[in-house]
């Protein structure tokens, strides 16, 4: 493995692995478990090239969608959207990329989809816009989701 695609594991790792922070509710810390672990086995089908398994892993990543995603914010923020829809354009490309056989293309997108997890992690703790509860308002002092 490369030394670029070991750092890339290494970000997401240490960037996607929930805290222990009662900022997040239950769902949406057992959403983020799941998409580190997709995470993880897409990481091993584009080291492998592993195009059926790129593609099955992008499909489990791609559950996030609209309504998930506003859930999650006290007030639907564009720049929390914004950081979303990055993540979904990444995921797409995945998918283009394991129909087109593109190993390049495929780590390239990987690397990209990991940097929007990161960006998007930044954004919230330094927001503090996710809500505790799905549906309601986050409290003014509440402590950074990790």
């Amino acid at each position: 493995m490369s030394l670029r695609l070991k750092a890339f594991a290494l970000a997401a790792a240490l960037t996607l692995v929930p805290g222990h922070s009662d900022a997040q509710a239950p769902t949406l810390r057992t959403a983020m478990r799941e998409k580190l672990a997709n995470a993880q086995q897409l990481l091993e089908a584009v080291v492998r090239a592993d195009f059926p398994a790129i593609s099955r892993s992008a499909d489990r990543l791609s559950r996030i969608n609209d309504v998930e995603i506003a859930s999650w914010q006290a007030v639907a923020q564009p720049a929390y959207t914004e950081q979303a829809s990055r993540f979904l354009l990444s995921v797409q490309k995945l998918r283009e990329a394991a129909a087109n056989g593109n190993s390049q293309a495929a780590t390239d997108e990987y690397a990209i989809l990991v940097s929007s997890c990161v960006r998007c992690h930044q954004y919230v703790r330094n927001s503090r816009m996710v809500s505790q509860t799905p549906g309601r308002p986050a409290p003014a002092a509440s402590r950074p989701v990790r």
